[in-house]
């Protein structure tokens, strides 16, 4: 935990428990300052570079020597990788609230789902339901849901006993197709309903969005470049629509259980690719090629330690001061008279 999370996040327990704005600060201004150190050294970096000193003089393209020479040819190789690493880092922070992040709103939610449940529509008994859960397996949750003010039983088979259903990692009975939308009725019936249609999907989308008609609808049966988790486990099929608002909003449904899972806004479209895509390498092809992104992301993440290594041992050098002087031009000699 120290050698992971706690020197990655900073998250050392009088810090960031007792002291959260001075957390949250240390972390945005630090990669603030960060992004300027990584500007301020690549930029140093491609002006003392020179390829000409290299083959027209003999001598090596860099003018540093040792340590030095290994830093400057760590930064040009993975320089641009440190900054936009610290930049995505930077917008994990949500930092002077620069980026909408999207997510369904209170609204939203309950324009599908209702405020809260109305135990008094569930006229079959939760016995009868339950009966009916154990034809198919042996439920470890049962829940209460409301679909445009319909009420619904859902069961649950998770591998996870610790994991609440409303949870992304909650998952319906892994045994088969048929036992992945288990869905009671509960005002009649009890019937199984096999998920939600693309029809019903969009009855509510447009409630959620009221006033408006979505411009684009989409049945996705396989993610798209925001809707996805690299390690798997995005609710499919889904619904996803779009509307011609001012924040260009997208929708996207669970036909399983009917849930609003994912709202995408314009702001939050444009902070996946600046962080995500830049923080974690999550373009699409990529992150769903494992032979890809592993290699991938193993090998910048090793040049980044080489770089931020090198950088740290010329640095203390420097400070102590036995930094080696830079290797001295080689002088033209002159012709004699």
């Amino acid at each position: 935990g120290y050698l992971g999370p706690v020197m990655h996040w900073f998250y050392f327990t009088p810090l960031r428990a007792g002291q959260a704005p001075l957390w949250n600060n240390l972390i945005v201004y630090g990669s603030v300052v960060g992004c300027i150190v990584c500007v301020l050294g690549l930029a140093i970096g491609v002006y003392r570079f020179s390829i000409t000193r290299r083959f027209k003089r003999g001598t090596s393209a860099t003018p540093y020597v040792g340590w030095l020479q290994w830093h400057h040819y760590a930064g040009l190789l993975f320089g641009v990788f440190a900054l936009t690493w610290t930049f995505s880092g930077l917008l994990t922070m949500t930092p002077w609230n620069v980026l909408d992040q999207g997510g369904p709103t209170l609204e939203q939610v309950s324009a599908i789902r209702g405020d809260g449940v109305a135990v008094a529509r569930f006229t079959v008994a939760p016995t009868a339901a339950l009966a009916e859960f154990q034809k198919q397996f042996q439920p470890k949750e049962v829940e209460l849901l409301q679909f445009l003010d319909a009420p619904f039983y859902a069961a649950y088979q998770r591998d996870d006993p610790s994991a609440r259903a409303h949870q992304d990692t909650a998952r319906y009975a892994p045994a088969g197709p048929e036992l992945s939308r288990i869905l009671l009725t509960a005002d009649d019936g009890p019937r199984v309903k096999d998920g939600f249609t693309r029809e019903e999907l969009l009855v509510a989308a447009r409630a959620a969005m009221p006033g408006m008609e979505p411009v684009d609808v989409a049945w996705l049966t396989d993610v798209d470049a925001y809707y996805y988790q690299r390690t798997g486990g995005t609710r499919l099929p889904a619904l996803r629509a779009k509307f011609n608002d001012p924040d260009e909003t997208w929708l996207y449904l669970d036909s399983r259980d009917g849930s609003l899972v994912q709202t995408e806004v314009r702001e939050s479209r444009i902070e996946r690719w600046l962080y995500q895509s830049l923080h974690s390498l999550d373009f699409p092809w990529v992150y769903q090629t494992p032979w890809v992104w592993y290699p991938l992301i193993v090998g910048l993440m090793v040049g980044g330690l080489a770089l931020s290594l090198t950088s740290a041992f010329v640095g203390w050098r420097f400070l102590r001061g036995k930094v080696r002087p830079a290797a001295a031009e080689p002088i033209p000699l002159s012709r004699s008279a």
